[in-house]
């Protein structure tokens, strides 16, 4: 069934002198400025190469006791079941036959969200753009992401960035690349110079979701963080949080190290002991 046709009368933009907002003194605006683009939880960001958009940002979905980046580092073990995947609003049904029915959404209601405010206005934007990338988490689930926003983002805006999540997987890359549309998986070079531009970072946790093998997966990304440091990729020293991933038939893979959520074994990881976290 077709949608009514919405009729909307047009509205002359406001001059800023005429403009309410900026009537109030800049302690008012700045607390709504807040409550509009400062986000009660972590932002998503990923790469979607649109017809209209390369990129899209949603809220993170799991609680915050299950967003291990924030409090822990070292392994986690088969009980930590919770991950960042049922975030995505393009994450599949579980049933594969289930149709998905579009939402209408009203012109106008589509243009409230917060990057078209930041360009309905050349003050607004100044007033608020470095509260939008300093006061928020960020999360990135695809290192592709990471390196594709380093090409389009201007340099101010990347050092704009304070507290950053990166996940990846360091090997197997057929299973990780079965889980995210076959985006492609950049070397661990490129991603350290893409992490380099984001020189104003004071948190990075780094999640890897090792497949098999984990003792020498862990030795040889100690290595290569190492020599990142030394080399002054890293505006901050990283956390580091190796997840249990799944396989390509969706179990869990166990982790064999120590747990810092559960303490299974009872043991510290070695990355703990080792980055002193």
């Amino acid at each position: 069934m077709a949608h009514p046709k919405h009729t909307e009368q047009p509205q002359e933009p406001l001059s800023q002198e005429e403009s309410p907002l900026f009537r109030l003194p800049p302690e008012i605006r700045l607390i709504i400025y807040k409550d509009i683009f400062v986000a009660p939880t972590t932002i998503h960001l990923s790469w979607v190469h649109g017809c209209y958009c390369r990129f899209r940002s949603f809220l993170c979905k799991l609680p915050e006791e299950h967003q291990y980046e924030k409090t822990r580092s070292g392994d986690l073990c088969d009980k930590c079941r919770e991950d960042h995947f049922k975030c995505h609003p393009r994450q599949k049904p579980p049933n594969k036959n289930a149709i998905k029915r579009r939402t209408y959404i009203p012109p106008r209601q589509r243009q409230t969200r917060v990057m078209n405010m930041l360009r309905s206005c050349k003050r607004v934007y100044y007033e608020t753009i470095d509260m939008l990338y300093q006061q928020n988490s960020f999360y990135i689930k695809h290192p592709y992401t990471l390196t594709e926003l380093c090409k389009y983002m201007p340099k101010e805006r990347l050092s704009s960035f304070r507290t950053l999540s990166l996940e990846f997987l360091p090997e197997n890359r057929s299973v990780y690349l079965s889980r995210y549309e076959c985006l492609p998986l950049p070397g661990w070079s490129v991603i350290a110079r893409a992490l380099k531009k984001l020189d104003g970072l004071e948190f990075l946790c780094l999640i890897m979701r090792p497949y098999q093998d984990q003792g020498n997966e862990i030795q040889a990304v100690e290595k290569l963080i190492q020599k990142a440091k030394a080399q002054k990729y890293f505006a901050v020293a990283p956390r580091l949080l190796w997840a249990a991933t799944s396989d390509i038939w969706g179990t869990r893979k166990k982790s064999v190290r120590g747990c810092p959520l559960h303490g299974i074994h009872g043991t510290e990881s070695q990355c703990s002991r080792y980055y002193g976290f």
